[in-house]
């Protein structure tokens, strides 16, 4: 028997490429999303819904009688300032799992959380998969969404994913901001030294998600992965961009010069205006953010192609599909 794949919130980044995906492989799938898909191509697979209506949930869970969910729908910014702002995570997931414990088909669900349920201290991984310590409103509602999770006595197989700083094709946020920069030369690179963080490009994360749905329950009923590559170092990042771009190498500067501009835009920011830096910003950029992937790559691996392949996939979807959703010009 083929499973059937209900998806929640594929219309957005990450559901965007796993929709290729499974198009690619032949899936029987549904993606139910509030929003229409990004790519206009994946139409034919969406079903309006809002996960805060309940009922509206509850129906096409009846209609559909999905064997695997994957839960990605959520709010995924980090501008929040009150748990009520990610309520799509808290409320939106506690319907899913309320539905779910009603529809006897469902054999596996696939939750995701987030890398930010948990902040390095003075140790970098967390010790177990309850070591929590946000540094977001958003890492906190979805802190919530696990333990509703962990907490409801599931019928069916249950596993929480938390995607690393996930990038790659359909990621309109990166193509406004980050990359943006890069394009345009106005991003500079703080301080001399190595920062690693723990990226992953979104087809790893869609393999993995593949291999989880795929893999024997015992590997993952009740597990936890996170999913993503292995750390790279930020400044190879971004300069590969720069380079790939028609760019020179990223200027590097002191971090004390940088420190002191990202002050100016706290100010710029209080008297209303916009500004490319400011002190939250200046301290993501500085500080290392790991996490422990192996568990996860070598069950279920990672893309095959290379990082700088994977830079020019990206790249050339600027230049085309990704061309709609923003002014800069990437050509």
């Amino acid at each position: 028997m083929i499973a059937k794949i209900l998806i929640t919130g594929g219309s957005g980044f990450i559901g965007t490429n796993l929709i290729e995906l499974f198009i690619s492989k032949g899936y029987d799938f549904v993606n139910i999303d509030k929003s229409p898909p990004l790519n206009s191509r994946h139409s034919t697979f969406w079903r309006k819904v809002d996960i805060l209506d309940v009922q509206e949930l509850q129906s096409v869970f009846n209609e559909y009688e999905p064997n695997i969910v994957i839960h990605l729908a959520a709010k995924t910014d980090t501008v929040g300032l009150s748990i009520d702002y990610y309520i799509d995570n808290t409320k939106g997931t506690e319907n899913l799992i309320e539905v779910i414990q009603k529809t006897s088909s469902v054999e596996r669900v696939v939750i995701t959380s987030t890398q930010y349920v948990f902040f390095p201290k003075f140790y970098n991984f967390p010790k177990n998969d309850t070591d929590y310590n946000t540094h977001t409103v958003y890492g906190d509602s979805k802190v919530i969404t696990e333990e509703l999770t962990r907490s409801s006595n599931l019928h069916c197989a249950w596993t929480i994913i938390r995607p690393t700083n996930v990038w790659g094709p359909w990621h309109i946020r990166y193509s406004n901001q980050l990359l943006k920069y890069i394009k345009s030369r106005k991003y500079v690179h703080p301080g001399f030294g190595q920062v690693k963080k723990s990226y992953g490009y979104v087809k790893s994360v869609t393999c993995q998600i593949e291999g989880i749905i795929n893999a024997d329950i015992s590997l993952i009923n009740g597990e936890t992965y996170y999913v993503g590559d292995y750390p790279k170092d930020s400044y190879e990042w971004a300069n590969e961009f720069s380079l790939k771009m028609g760019n020179k190498k990223i200027l590097r500067v002191p971090k004390m010069a940088l420190r002191m501009l990202a002050l100016f835009g706290d100010l710029i920011i209080i008297l209303g205006f916009s500004f490319p830096l400011d002190s939250k910003r200046f301290k993501n950029m500085v500080t290392e953010y790991l996490a422990p992937m192996k568990k996860t790559i070598d069950l279920f691996g990672t893309v095959p192609s290379s990082f700088e392949e994977n830079v020019n996939e990206t790249i050339e979807w600027l230049k085309n599909d990704g061309s709609k959703y923003t002014s800069t010009n990437y050509k």
